[in-house]
C-alpha cells in the first residue's frame, strides 16, 4: 500500500451514490489538499437527472474522467446494466502515457480505496478509452462472474 489516505469527503460522497442514489457518478484523484500530502481526494460528481439518459450521463462522465490527459483517476458510476440490474462500477483510470511515478501510485493505492467503498460489484482497470466505453462497461456488468 502507498500510505495514501482516503479523505472523509470521499466516503461522504460515496454514501450519497451508494445508499441514497443522490449521485450518478463520482470522480476521485490522488492529490494534495491544502497543506497536506498526497491523499485520495474528491474531484467531481453529478446528480442523476430525469432529463438525461444513461448514455448522456455516461458521455459527460467520460469527458470529465479524461479531461486531464496525463493524469490518473478513480471513479464510481451507478450503472444501469440492462437486464434489470444496476451496479456500482469502480474504474481505475490510468491512461497510457501517464508518468511512471503516478502509474505506480495509482496501482499501489487502488486496493485501499476499493476496500473502503462497500457495494461495488464491477471493477475495471483501464489505460485506454476503448476499455471504458458504455458498451464495454455494460458487457463487463453482464459477465457471468459479476452476476
Amino acid at each position: 500500500m502507498s500510505g495514501i489516505k482516503i479523505l472523509p469527503n470521499v466516503l461522504e460522497q460515496y454514501e450519497k451514490l451508494q445508499k441514497k442514489h443522490e449521485l450518478k457518478y463520482i470522480i476521485f484523484k490522488i492529490g494534495t489538499p491544502e497543506g497536506g500530502k498526497d491523499d485520495v481526494i474528491y474531484v467531481d460528481c453529478a446528480e442523476p437527472s430525469a432529463d438525461k439518459s444513461q448514455e448522456e450521463h455516461y458521455d459527460d462522465f467520460l469527458k470529465k474522467l479524461q479531461e486531464k490527459p496525463g493524469e490518473g483517476r478513480y471513479a464510481v458510476f451507478d450503472f444501469d446494466c440492462g437486464d434489470n440490474a444496476v451496479k456500482i462500477v469502480f474504474i481505475a483510470w490510468v491512461p497510457d502515457g501517464i508518468k511512471v511515478k503516478q502509474k505506480m501510485l495509482y496501482a499501489s493505492s487502488k486496493e485501499a480505496i476499493k476496500a473502503k467503498l462497500d457495494g461495488i460489484k464491477v471493477y475495471i482497470q483501464a489505460s485506454d478509452s476503448s476499455e471504458i466505453t458504455e458498451e464495454a462497461v455494460r458487457a463487463k456488468c453482464l459477465e457471468k462472474s459479476y452476476r
